[in-house]
């Protein structure tokens, strides 16, 4: 009769490594798509261009575009990027499309522009995307510069 116990013993051992392996390349993934990522961009200034036109829907529709061109280049989600990595992934497609992340966060946060402009209230979810949704193990420290930092509650606010 077979020893149950060392059958058991060898199969849990079997499945440890097999949840171990899965982790490891989870990490493994996850440090090739951030390293995907900041290479992409490499050589692309952020400040491309000025800000983009709040409320306006052709200018959304070019960042909509270079955003799903550029997402499409992802193994994973934007959405699923650390804040930092988000917030290249966003720089990238603003340059791309003719347009400074930071230069349009701040004219955004200058306020002036139709609250109930949709094309507006999109172009500034797009903005907050860096840290929407942040997970409690996540940090922005590092993430914004402080003039973006007092943008972004700036903006935040006249979102409420």
């Amino acid at each position: 009769m077979p020893d149950t116990h060392t059958s058991f013993s060898q199969e849990w051992e079997t499945v440890k490594d097999q949840e171990a392996l899965a982790m490891t390349m989870r990490a493994l993934f996850t440090g090739l798509t951030v390293i995907m990522v900041l290479t992409v961009g490499c050589g692309k200034s952020e400040d491309v261009g000025g800000p983009a036109p709040v409320g306006q829907r052709a200018a959304l529709e070019k960042l909509a575009q270079e955003y799903e061109r550029i997402a499409a280049e992802l193994p994973i989600s934007p959405r699923q990027l650390p804040p930092k990595q988000r917030k290249v992934f966003l720089e990238q497609v603003f340059a791309a499309s003719g347009y400074s992340y930071s230069a349009t966060l701040h004219s955004a946060a200058e306020g002036g522009w139709d609250k109930g402009n949709e094309h507006a209230k999109d172009l500034a979810q797009l903005l907050i995307l860096p840290h929407s949704s942040l997970r409690p193990e996540q940090s922005l420290s590092g993430v914004y510069s402080e003039q973006e930092e007092a943008d972004l509650l700036k903006l935040e606010a006249l979102l409420q």
